[in-house]
Parts: structure tokens; sequence; C-alpha cells
């Protein structure tokens, strides 16, 4: 496997936070299912918000 490809891949496992990029994707995709509205959106975020505070 090239440099390129090793680096790429370790991006899009993870940010510089540490964050798995691939289980944010899944879980977003997951929760986007839902958002219909503005409305719905902004409880969502309100949610996460909470959530991670």
């Amino acid at each position: 496997m090239s440099n390129t490809t090793l680096r790429k891949n370790q991006k899009n496992q993870l940010n510089n936070t540490g964050i798995n990029q691939q289980k944010l994707r899944a879980f977003a995709g997951e929760l986007a299912k839902d958002i219909h509205t503005q409305d719905d959106l902004a409880e969502l975020s309100a949610s996460l918000v909470k959530m991670t505070i």
C-alpha cells in the first residue's frame, strides 16, 4: 500500500480530535433519515449539544 493510500485511509478514519469519521458519517446518516423540516434539524441540533456538554 502506498503512503498516499495510507494517509487517505488514516484521514478517513480519524480527524485531528480522534473522532472516527466513518462512524460519525454512519451516525449522521441514520439521524438524517428522521429530519424532514427545519424544526426537526433544530431539535436534533439542540439535543446533540445538550448531550455533549
